[in-house]
């Protein structure tokens, strides 16, 4: 009787941790879903910016951002 009152308590205690270390684990991936997506935005950002700088570089004339030399 001892001997399974003992072993009942360690699995009591072996599912409690697992529930905290399940707990744990969704808010480090909820934590990561979050960095993700803001980085995801920064990059939408980024390429915006990167697309706008583009266009105002070439203008309405691609010719115009090139060399000379390049010109048609």
């Amino acid at each position: 009787m001892w001997l399974t009152e003992r072993n009942s308590a360690a699995v009591a205690t072996a599912v409690a941790a697992a529930g905290t270390a399940r707990a744990e684990a969704l808010a480090a991936a909820d934590g990561a879903l979050l960095d993700r997506l803001q980085a995801e935005r920064a990059a939408d950002r980024a390429r915006a910016a990167a697309a706008t700088a583009a266009a105002a570089a070439i203008g309405v004339a691609p010719g115009q951002a090139l060399p000379g030399w390049a010109a048609v």
